[in-house]
């Protein structure tokens, strides 16, 4: 969108005046706002301004003067053109290249008329080259005795990676131009793909090579083996600088509206793919070599569509795959054969040979980015992932520190800006990014949030007299204690229910067994209370610290809400939104890790900054701050952004993968194990009331207390009412026998010696 500072630039093709109103209206209508200070540059055709011919500028002032435009101006398109085009690339010239340019094709280094050096025993060589470059080779050619290789007088025939090792490494810079001696033409003279080992006659080792080699190639070694000498093995794989002279094919991206034309195409789609692969047919007038005025253009175009995957071709006689790699710090041009890799992978982004800088936006996040040691080194597990990454693809890594403020929105729109504007390549600090606003890559790791609330140090005796007992225990003591009272008062009154009760617990041996259990229950919980609430004065004696959010919010602190949190607040449950935001206040009122409220935070941040920055309270001998164990929030899409259509978002991503497979993201995460998972770690509470469960061993003791005597007691009365049932018995027994004897006496009389008895 222009706005008052942009110099706007109208080129309207037309011959004749009246033509020329009626198209600069309709440019002016598909402008969504018409910039009154804006400046406008009108370029016409050189037959409309003649000299002398003051009647174009008129009207054009009065045509302008309908729209409210001030600062207008007419300038003829060909002279204006020209004259920022010559003066830009003589400048060029006369700095970097005054010197007699590099052949770029066999056919210009043939019209040099160099003579090519050819050693004995190359005929079969040559009789398998095109005729075209056999018969140059072959009228140019010289013996080998007559010059050396990588002299100055003759060029030879080699190859690529032996003549990209000598040059590197054995040919001088020359101190006039300082370039090398020697080059390699670009375009290749031969390849060759039927190279092989030779073995002996007859020799095993044939098949059995044959298959290990196989078995290499499949598992990958053989890429392992390129990987070293990959520079020297691919000649078409790199980016290079454009030198030539400014043609007239270079002029036809500036005369037609290449980027207008792309915008109403791109309109027409109701959904824009990012990893959609997409070519561009132009004309192949567009598409001379050298001419990067196209490929740059829809570079720009496409990133700001976000797309990824394009090149741009021929329509007609389509040679290559042109597209442009727009970094932070440069804009690569590339070019390649008619193949679908690499420029519509993953590799796209990857510049082989080639080392440049990554611009990266950072905030102070542990352990993800932060300063570490004393001698305050920038590390942390994003550190270590993106450096990984940027030595595998060759890249040095610059990292920007953005420094927060008060307000969240500012700072992310920052942050989004560079991205936009491609000042950055890439945020490295894991954070969550809406969907749409940028390319991201996501992280499946999770993250913790947590409420870091103060501790307080207020003494609260009074509490602690109560506190060695749960409120059910409490309950159960007092429910006893009545109970008892009341079956004593009523065992003595001298009515029905006082005597059933004096038979229930006044009776032996029940009596007993009562008095035992309850002075066994009350020895123990008069011991518990003793020993509790002697811990509780001395150690304590202090408020305990909340254990779950819904004790938290009881307490009324405060909690410090930044702006802009406004997204991570709407995604909490309802019972736990709710109350932080009635409990919220501005940042500006306290500080974090303060005394005065308390902050969401993540849990490794707050785990580290309560252990190492946070002091300990010289009252309560306890840290000043502590985490609510029970969790805010856990996240596991938190993801990188890239800036708009950068190559290093599916190179990243495939690196990324590789090393969760390889397990280096279990070794970053190691060393910060401690904090980034909060349920490894039990929570012991040492403080707590006593509960019925703390006294199960004594129920489980009393309980076979009871069984056996209650087994005994009724051992006890069995016997004894055995023993009556005997008694009992004989007693009948003997009443029989005595009641016999009389009968028989009364019967027969007194007998002899006796006396009757009446």
């Amino acid at each position: 969108m222009p706005d008052e500072s942009s110099l706007i630039v109208l080129f309207v093709d037309c011959r004749t005046r009246s033509f020329m109103y009626s198209t600069l209206s309709m440019i002016l209508r598909d402008f969504n706002r018409i910039v009154r200070n804006g400046k406008y540059l009108v370029l016409v055709e050189d037959a409309l301004l003649r000299p002398g011919n003051g009647s174009i500028s008129a009207d054009l002032g009065h045509f302008f003067a309908t729209y409210n435009i001030v600062y207008c101006t007419c300038f003829a398109v060909i002279s204006f053109i020209l004259i920022e085009s010559y003066l830009a690339t003589v400048t060029s010239f006369f700095l970097a290249y005054r010197f007699v340019p590099d052949a770029k094709t066999l056919d210009e280094f043939f019209a040099t008329g160099i003579p090519i050096r050819l050693e004995e025993g190359m005929d079969d060589f040559l009789n398998n080259l095109e005729p075209r470059v056999r018969d140059v080779i072959v009228a140019r050619a010289v013996r080998g005795t007559e010059c050396e290789e990588f002299s100055s007088g003759c060029a030879h025939l080699d190859t690529f990676a032996r003549a990209s090792v000598r040059i590197k490494e054995l040919v001088g810079v020359d101190p006039i131009s300082g370039r090398k001696r020697s080059y390699i033409v670009p375009e290749m003279v031969a390849r060759y793909s039927c190279m092989s080992y030779a073995f002996a006659r007859g020799s095993p080792l044939t098949d059995v090579v044959a298959v290990y080699l196989q078995w290499m190639y499949e598992a990958g070694l053989m890429r392992l083996f390129h990987q070293d000498y990959e520079q020297y093995l691919q000649p078409n794989g790199y980016a290079h600088t454009l030198e030539d002279s400014l043609t007239f094919e270079h002029l036809m991206s500036l005369w037609s509206n290449l980027h207008i034309q792309f915008k109403a195409i791109m309109r027409d789609f109701t959904r824009i793919v990012r990893n959609g692969k997409y070519i561009v047919l132009v004309e192949d007038a567009y598409l001379p070599k050298g001419n990067v005025a196209v490929a740059i253009e829809l570079g720009s175009a496409f990133s700001t569509y976000n797309v990824v995957y394009w090149c741009v071709t021929g329509l007609r006689r389509a040679a290559e795959l042109q597209y442009t790699l727009f970094f932070a710090s440069r804009v690569y041009f590339m070019n390649g054969s008619l193949t679908y890799a690499p420029a519509f992978e993953w590799n796209r982004g990857l510049l082989r040979n080639v080392t440049f800088d990554i611009y990266a936006q950072a905030l102070i996040s542990f352990p993800y980015t932060h300063f570490q040691g004393e001698h305050r080194s920038f590390g942390g597990i994003d550190v270590n992932i993106f450096e990984t990454v940027m030595e595998r693809i060759g890249c040095q890594l610059q990292v920007r520190i953005v420094q927060p403020t008060d307000s969240r929105e500012n700072d992310i729109a920052d942050i989004t800006g560079s991205l936009h504007r491609l000042k950055a390549d890439v945020m490295m600090t894991r954070r969550h990014v809406d969907v749409g606003i940028l390319p991201v890559v996501y992280i499946p790791d999770i993250t913790y949030y947590c409420l870091v609330a103060p501790r307080t140090t207020q003494i609260d005796l009074t509490q602690s007299l109560l506190r060695p007992f749960s409120g059910a225990v409490w309950w159960f003591i007092v429910v006893c204690t009545v109970m008892i009272s009341a079956l004593n008062e009523l065992s003595k009154q001298h009515t029905r229910l006082g005597r059933l009760g004096q038979q229930l617990f006044a009776r032996q041996p029940i009596a007993s067994f009562y008095r035992i259990c309850l002075a066994i229950i009350s020895f123990v919980l008069i011991e518990s209370y003793l020993a509790t609430v002697t811990s509780f004065f001395l150690a304590y004696r202090f408020v305990p610290d909340a254990k779950t959010l819904d004790e938290f919010f009881t307490t009324g602190i405060p909690i410090r809400l930044q702006e802009g949190m406004d997204a991570f607040l709407n995604n909490l449950e309802p019972r736990l939104r709710d109350p932080i935001m009635a409990r919220g206040v501005g940042a500006s009122v306290c500080a974090p890790f303060s005394s005065q409220c308390a902050h969401l935070e993540s849990f490794a941040m707050a785990s580290y900054e309560i252990s190492e920055n946070v002091g300990i309270d010289p009252v309560s001998g306890r840290k000043r701050s502590y985490i609510v164990p029970e969790m805010v929030a856990r996240y596991s899409y938190l993801s990188y952004a890239f800036a708009r259509g950068s190559p290093l978002t599916d190179l990243v991503a495939m690196y990324l993968w590789w090393m969760y497979e390889a397990g280096l993201m279990g070794l970053f995460r190691h060393q910060y194990e401690q904090y980034l998972q909060p349920s490894v770690h039990l929570l012991t509470v040492v403080d707590s009331s006593l509960e019925f469960e703390h006294l199960m061993s004594l129920w489980i003791c009393v309980s076979i207390g009871w069984g056996v005597s209650c087994g005994v007691f009724v051992v006890e009365v069995g016997h004894g009412w055995l023993q009556r049932v005997l008694k009992g018995r004989r007693q009948v027994a003997g009443n029989a026998g005595k009641q016999a004897w009389c009968n028989v006496a009364n019967k027969t009389g007194p007998i002899a010696g006796t006396k009757s008895v009446q």
